[in-house]
């Protein structure tokens, strides 16, 4: 029996150099108050008890920037070890409170806010804290191969991460409800198994959820986390009254109506190998929705592009206009999103003896509340629309769209008209407008300005207007 204190590195010089996971310096922390030497005809060792005074940290074989820390809170451990030298270099260590520490560049902590997303766990220097599991009361055992093996003395003790983790910077969190450790075992892979877990998308994507969305036979080894995760055969109603999808599949994407239909999302090793999100989203000034692709990467951005293949979306308000989107974006202001689209516009108000054009748009500002807004009020039609209005030939240069707080929503056009040959008439986007409120819609050309002058012989200035029910103009 020997009672000088020792260091460990003191007592096994040789360590640094048969065992990678433990550094001289690692070592040193370590003390040695007590050990006794065995020897018999199969081995040869020590049986000792350590004191170690704050934690420490040790590289897991095979695990780059995963570590096994030993005494995760600081307080101090005297765990007994068994070190045997002979046939080989072989530890076991008992009655240890010890922990897995994940490196931050793969796994970051969450925590949810009060508005239902998760936000990065700091640590007391600021810098993002470290995903941990925590083990109280283990057995381990190394070998001179690094090989690890783990024992629970109380396995009915389920393990659990200190919080639950965001897969790098995407804004993707898993929640773990059941996690296996999986070190040292032959024919197994080193890292951590996840049987079962709830996975999180990143932003306001959570609500297009009809219920959690889980994920089975999860694992984090040496590259990340590796998983997947569907759902398959939603069927969301689209309900003309209510004018939003009901049913299983029916929620929200920032604030609108959404449609699920189909979600496929994997990962590799940290890697995003499958992400398939489909659906449709509810525009509300047309009342009418697009079917839709969301998509998100790694760096937390979030992509809505439209379904069809030929890049179209159809949108359609039965006999007023229908809308063929080529273009579909989202900004953010403030609290709320916008949605921005492009395509060509053609009224159907009148028709069949109404011819009207197709004006393209490029950008159409909608939002949440169904209000419909331009930069600047109205826009330049990029190639000049004229067509046969009753008998009048009417020239449209721009287009507007609004919504009154009676909820009449309305479109309005710009341009000249000719009541006769040779005389040029004036409209404002007040003049000519196509009008509707549920199934009711009207057609109204007000305040046309009307000009004309024969040098020297006649000036003359009024207005007229026209009248729906006559088909005439009047003024």
């Amino acid at each position: 029996m020997h009672n000088n204190i020792l260091t460990f590195a003191e007592l096994l010089p040789f360590i640094k150099n048969d065992l990678n996971m433990l550094s001289k310096q690692s070592l040193s922390k370590i003390q040695v108050p007590y050990f006794r030497v065995f020897e018999d005809e199969d081995a040869l060792g020590v049986y000792t008890t350590l004191t170690l005074e704050k934690s420490l940290s040790l590289q897991i074989p095979g695990l780059s920037g995963f570590e096994f820390v030993l005494d995760t809170q600081g307080d101090g451990l005297e765990p007994e070890m068994l070190v045997e030298f002979y046939p080989e270099l072989y530890f076991e260590f008992s009655g240890i409170d010890a922990g897995i520490r994940f490196p931050t560049s793969l796994f970051k902590p969450a925590k949810k806010k009060s508005d239902g997303t998760f936000e990065t766990v700091s640590s007391k220097s600021g810098k993002s804290a470290a995903l941990e599991i925590a083990i109280e009361d283990i057995c381990f055992a190394i070998d001179s191969s690094g090989e690890i093996e783990f024992s629970l003395l109380d396995d009915s003790v389920p393990l659990e991460f200190n919080h639950p983790f965001m897969i790098g910077d995407s804004g993707i969190v898993i929640d773990a409800e059941e996690i296996k450790l999986s070190f040292g075992q032959a024919g197994s892979t080193s890292g951590v198994g996840i049987p079962k877990a709830t996975i999180h998308l990143p932003g306001g994507l959570s609500d297009i959820l009809p219920g959690a969305l889980t994920i089975s036979d999860g694992f984090i080894g040496s590259g990340g986390f590796t998983g997947k995760t569907g759902i398959d055969n939603l069927n969301p109603n689209y309900d003309q009254k209510k004018k939003k999808f009901t049913g299983k599949g029916s929620g929200t994407i920032f604030g609108y109506s959404f449609g699920l239909k189909k979600v496929d999302i994997a990962f590799k090793q940290n890697a995003l190998t499958a992400c398939e999100i489909k659906g449709g989203i509810v525009l509300p000034f047309f009342d009418d929705y697009l079917d839709v692709d969301v998509g998100f990467d790694l760096n937390g951005n979030v992509s809505v592009s439209i379904t069809k293949t030929d890049g179209l979306g159809d949108l359609s308000i039965p006999n007023i206009l229908t809308v063929k989107v080529d273009s579909l974006g989202f900004e953010r202001k403030g609290d709320d999103y916008l949605i921005h689209i492009g395509g060509e516009i053609k009224p159907l108000v009148g028709e069949p003896k109404l011819k009207w054009p197709k004006f393209k748009v490029k950008k159409l500002t909608i939002d949440s509340d169904g209000n419909m807004s331009m930069d600047g009020g109205s826009a330049d039609v990029p190639k000049q629309c004229s067509f046969d209005f009753h008998g009048f030939q009417v020239e449209i240069t721009k287009i507007g769209f609004g919504k009154e707080d009676d909820g009449t929503k309305w479109i309005g056009f710009s341009g000249g008209i000719k009541l006769v040959d040779g005389l040029p008439i004036g409209a404002s986007v007040e003049g000519l407008r196509i009008s509707w409120k549920g199934s009711e819609t009207s057609v109204s050309f007000n305040g046309i300005g009307v000009q004309f002058e024969v040098p020297g012989a006649l000036r003359f200035s009024g207005a007229v207007s026209y009248v729906e029910d006559k088909k005439e103009f009047k003024g």
